[in-house]
């Protein structure tokens, strides 16, 4: 990625014949050709991808989910408070810098410095493609794969939207951008990010505390028995000590 952050993850998951994608990745040449020669590897056509569940509508999550639905004919997943805000970030953007430029000089951003940040991240408008969802998420929803189920948990705070996906057949967590207790190694060394805008109304970070715990809680207590703890391990995009740094697909 042509950002600070290099890389960013997603994720394929097996479904019978076909596969859910996690995540999409930015839409620039250089992540088609990665996630295409990735699938290919695989032996997996793009037409076999039957479901794209978007984690949020940041570009490097989301950019090529356009593309990838119209070449795939695949079910788009995301969530409701996400959808809200892809006109005014994306196809509204001049007035969203114009809301950002007043927000930031309410509470007392310097003229100068205001300037520069109220359109310091328009040039990502490039790299996504606006398109409509099928489907809506609310969070708690259960999404059935490969004769199991993924549980959807809501977890805002990076995005307002922000969703994580727990896969508890599999032991597997893909927490994205939130980091939990059991992850606390990688979040330390990436660090979260959050940011408050006028686009959010609650506190980023007074969401984003709550998350953790409801995506550890997800991870380690089944839906029958909250005394239950089980082995599981988070899938997280952050690259960790360990140096796991995959480019584009990991397939289960």
């Amino acid at each position: 990625m042509p950002f600070e952050l290099r890389h960013v993850n997603v994720y394929l998951l097996r479904d019978g014949n076909q596969y859910t994608l996690v995540d999409t990745g930015l839409q620039t040449e250089e992540s088609r050709q990665v996630l295409n020669q990735k699938l290919a590897a695989m032996k997996v056509r793009v037409d076999r991808i039957n479901r794209i569940l978007i984690t949020h509508i940041h570009p490097d999550h989301f950019g090529l989910a356009g593309e990838l639905r119209e070449r795939s004919g695949a079910e788009l997943i995301i969530h409701r408070l996400e959808v809200a805000l892809m006109e005014p970030r994306y196809a509204r953007a001049e007035d969203l810098v114009h809301d950002v430029g007043k927000w930031l000089s309410l509470n007392g951003v310097p003229e100068e410095e205001a300037e520069f940040v109220k359109s310091a991240s328009m040039g990502a408008r490039e790299y996504v493609s606006v398109v409509e969802p099928d489907t809506l998420l609310e969070g708690a929803e259960r999404l059935p794969v490969d004769d199991t189920e993924i549980e959807v948990v809501w977890t805002p705070g990076h995005s307002p939207g922000h969703c994580c996906f727990y896969w508890p057949a599999r032991g597997v967590l893909l927490s994205i951008a939130v980091g939990s207790r059991k992850s606390s190694s990688t979040t330390r060394r990436a660090r979260p990010r959050w940011s408050a805008s006028p686009l959010v109304l609650r506190s980023p970070a007074g969401s984003w505390l709550p998350s953790c715990s409801r995506a550890s809680c997800s991870a380690t207590c089944s839906s029958s028995d909250w005394r239950c703890r089980r082995r599981w391990r988070i899938v997280n995009h952050w690259p960790s000590r360990a140096g796991c740094t995959s480019r584009s697909a990991a397939s289960w």
